[in-house]
């Protein structure tokens, strides 16, 4: 059914540009390709209002056998059963400003989404919850929460306020950074000291987390087996910024230092190949969108100045040199929270 509607859409392409349909609401009406989601819009008096008076936007939406694609998958169980995931799926979905296809480009953009002032799934104080745009090979994708994936295929859907973008899966909602950690299978989040600093960055809002790769992980457990409790705390701390919100595009080729909650400082750098760097520790996974912020995963440790153990180098600020966020007070170390065990998800 999926590939029959889109087709007789793309046979009909040029009638749709030249007479787009009058919202949102009248669009997924007349595709029956989107049919899925718009039962979803029907039964949601909110969502229903919000869209048939969208303008100005983007929305990426599953076409009907993306929906289909996802019904085995834990992580998208709530939108079988949960009204205010479903709700929240549905802001999620669309964006401020039009994106065609061809805009999204290989360096990959960070946008705001019309998902807000939620708690549990957009923590955030500088605009609603994110999706990252990037080309990936010859694919256009749509990053989101909960290391979720997807891609167009089927592009470019006019209506009088914007565009439909019709994608493979549903996009994910973002989960916390527990919850990302048991998903990418962090052990220093699961199960490591850095546990400790992820229960207290879930309580702030506007949070850039660095978590350690399992190999960087391993290193620092072998460099740190001299220190205390206490110094290890810090450690992990200082891979904590707050407030701050810190994308990709934070990083620059002059590099930039940010404070953390631990009082340390970490210098952010970008190389002229793209590359991501923290202390000199290189980014390997970048723009993890989280509940209250972002994540970055990193392939080593890196140690505040006065607490680096034998052999390990540390980053401390040159003198007078402006810094990009401003810390809270220093983070403590609070009972091992308990952490999920992880869910399924979509590359």
């Amino acid at each position: 059914m999926l590939f029959y509607s889109l087709v007789l859409l793309s046979i009909c392409g040029l009638s749709i540009a030249q007479n787009p349909f009058q919202n949102l609401t009248e669009l997924l009406n007349n595709i029956q390709a989107l049919s899925t989601v718009n039962q979803y819009v029907k039964n949601n008096t909110a969502i229903s209002s919000l869209y048939a008076g969208l303008n100005n936007v983007t929305c990426f939406l599953p076409g009907n056998t993306g929906f289909q694609a996802v019904l085995a998958e834990p992580s998208f169980a709530p939108l079988f059963s949960d009204p205010s995931y479903v709700t929240a799926f549905l802001q999620y979905s669309c964006i401020e400003g039009v994106v065609l296809k061809g805009d999204i480009q290989p360096n990959g953009e960070i946008v705001h989404s019309l998902l807000n002032n939620s708690i549990k799934y957009a923590n955030i104080s500088t605009g609603g919850q994110v999706l990252k745009l990037q080309q990936i090979m010859d694919q256009k994708m749509i990053l989101s929460g909960d290391n979720s994936s997807a891609y167009i295929v089927t592009a470019d859907i006019p209506f009088q306020g914007g565009y439909v973008q019709v994608l493979d899966v549903p996009i994910g909602l973002p989960s916390d950074i527990a919850s990302t950690g048991a998903v990418l299978n962090l052990t220093s989040i699961v199960s490591g000291p850095q546990q400790y600093t992820v229960a207290s960055a879930e309580s702030y809002e506007d949070v850039t987390f660095f978590a350690l790769s399992n190999n960087a992980y391993t290193k620092a457990t072998s460099q740190t087996s001299g220190l205390n409790q206490t110094a290890i705390v810090s450690i992990y701390n200082n891979l904590l910024v707050h407030p701050g919100v810190l994308y990709s595009s934070s990083f620059t080729t002059a590099g930039v230092d940010v404070l953390t909650v631990e009082g340390g400082y970490l210098h952010l750098t970008k190389d002229a190949g793209g590359l991501l760097f923290v202390n000199g520790a290189r980014v390997t996974q970048a723009d993890l969108v989280v509940t209250n912020g972002v994540l970055h995963v990193i392939d080593s440790p890196v140690y505040p100045a006065g607490i680096a153990p034998a052999g390990a180098s540390s980053y401390a600020l040159p003198t007078g040199t402006p810094v990009a966020a401003v810390p809270s007070a220093p983070v403590s170390s609070p009972p091992t929270p308990a952490v999920s065990a992880g869910r399924l998800h979509r590359h």
